[in-house]
């Protein structure tokens, strides 16, 4: 069980209202669960908590296809309408997006460029759709030392 107050900043937390979900609802009357509700709690919190530390989102991998994106509500209209997906941050401190683009190979099955870091998200894993995430062995931008405060701020358990 998640501490009393790990609890409560999850539930503060500000989700964008997804289109996917809205036509869901419209669609096929699908409502989100109480698990999907958190869930979407748990990637908007890390999206915020990743930005707070210097790290932008530049996408989401599916496993076969790249969608870029550069919000937190353009990265869950993706995330959430997969099973798993990696989603991908880079440190934002002399980052050159449009660089970036031109470079990077969004077509290709090597799925990181040089200065990216992944965040694995399994969907319908709960409180666990945080799965693995990948970062410099020296952690030389941080990403590492990010991910854990993450974990430790929003997803600490009670050792009850």
């Amino acid at each position: 069980m998640l501490t009393s107050n790990s609890l409560s900043m999850l539930n503060s937390i500000q989700v964008p209202n997804l289109d996917h979900d809205a036509m869901m609802s419209k669609e096929f009357n699908h409502k989100i669960t109480p698990n999907g509700a958190m869930e979407r709690r748990i990637v908007a919190a890390l999206i915020a908590h990743m930005a707070e530390r210097g790290f932008l989102i530049i996408g989401v991998w599916d496993g076969e296809e790249w969608e870029k994106a550069d919000t937190a509500k353009e990265a869950m209209e993706f995330i959430f309408n997969l099973d798993d997906c990696s989603l991908r941050f880079v440190k934002a401190e002399g980052f050159d997006r449009e660089a970036h683009e031109k470079t990077r190979d969004f077509d290709s099955r090597n799925a990181y460029a040089a200065n990216e870091h992944g965040v694995y998200l399994v969907l319908g894993n709960n409180l666990d759709i945080i799965s693995d995430w990948n970062y410099f062995n020296d952690d030389s931008d941080g990403f590492n030392a990010a991910m854990d405060s993450f974990i430790d701020k929003y997803l600490e358990w009670s050792r009850e």
